[in-house]
């Protein structure tokens, strides 16, 4: 996957993907990248790379922690969070999110 560095949209939602490689945050171009539905329990801290990224939806995944590098997407305008059970340790980074204009969808 680290190859496809001019990709824009990656969609692979209700896959039954359970992890995502540290390497995608090689996806430097990606601007959307939708994982709704899956079995994913950790978003690698790489997506903070990905400065390209305007939308992500992680909605209806067994995650329970944001990673921290979310706040370094300059371009983030949308996040979809449907059905996460997100802690407290991660709403920081959420509140950080919504200072920068993120809409955060739940």
């Amino acid at each position: 996957i680290k190859n496809l560095t001019k990709l824009e949209l990656l969609s692979v939602n209700d896959n039954l993907i359970e992890e995502l490689p540290e390497s995608i945050g090689k996806l430097t171009a990606l601007e959307d990248f939708v994982l709704r539905d899956n079995l994913i329990t950790n978003i690698p801290e790489s997506i903070g790379t990905m400065k390209s990224l305007k939308t992500i939806d992680i909605g209806e995944n067994p995650i329970h922690e944001l990673p921290r590098s979310l706040i370094d997407l300059k371009n983030l305008r949308s996040l979809f969070l449907k059905g996460l059970l997100i802690e407290k340790s991660s709403s920081s980074v959420v509140k950080a999110l919504r200072g920068k204009k993120v809409y955060i969808f739940k």
